[in-house]
């Protein structure tokens, strides 16, 4: 439980890039497309890919399922497996194995970190999202990739977030350890402003 936990708070393709992480005006651009496509999104409803790799397991464990995502700060990743992991703004839920477990967001602090990256990459906060870290940003034609190396030593050693370019919407994040394990999440199938239930988010006893 400790060890899953851990993992989803250190929330790629590998493709060739341009560095401009001193280009003003390449961190100007993205910036702006980012908050103007972002800015009226109200929901998002995908397919994602969770691949999970650690010290203590011989091959990466992989997992598919669908992400609902509603403003403001609610997520819920629902796997094929019947496991779930829901997020509501106040409580973290997660169902593994028919086994439920209830976290408060503020008791927890990795929790917290794990949302507020996601809603930051949600909503383009990009103060948010950058804060704590060194962002570096690369381009490619079709992405721009935003690498956040940690100010302070721990054992994140970096998050590589992936934003498609026609909708600067998540394609993929993935959080690195210096040991070498990671988390990775590819989201595709991408529907916005569908209509998404409040229900799907309720955490209960």
């Amino acid at each position: 439980m400790k060890s899953r936990l851990l993992l989803l708070t250190l929330l790629l393709s590998v493709l060739p890039a341009a560095l401009c992480a001193q280009d003003a005006e390449c961190r100007r651009r993205f910036e702006e497309e980012l908050a103007a496509k972002s800015r009226e999104i109200r929901t998002i409803a995908c397919r994602f890919e969770q691949v999970r790799k650690s010290a203590v397991l011989k091959d990466e464990v992989r997992k598919t399922g669908h992400f609902h995502y509603k403003r403001p700060g609610r997520m819920r990743l629902l796997f094929a497996d019947g496991d779930r992991i829901t997020m509501n703004g106040s409580d973290f839920l997660l169902v593994e194995s028919g086994r439920k477990t209830v976290v408060k967001m503020q008791s927890n602090p990795m929790l917290r970190e794990l949302q507020r990256l996601l809603e930051a990459c949600m909503t383009a906060d990009m103060e948010r999202l950058t804060t704590g870290f060194v962002p570096t940003l690369r381009e490619t034609e079709k992405q721009y990739e935003l690498t956040l190396a940690p100010r302070r030593k721990n054992r994140l050693q970096e998050i590589v977030l992936h934003f498609a370019k026609k909708d600067m919407s998540l394609d993929e994040l993935r959080m690195n350890q210096t040991s070498g394990d990671y988390l990775l999440y590819r989201f595709s199938d991408k529907r916005f402003d569908e209509p998404v239930a409040d229900e799907w988010f309720e955490i209960g006893e």
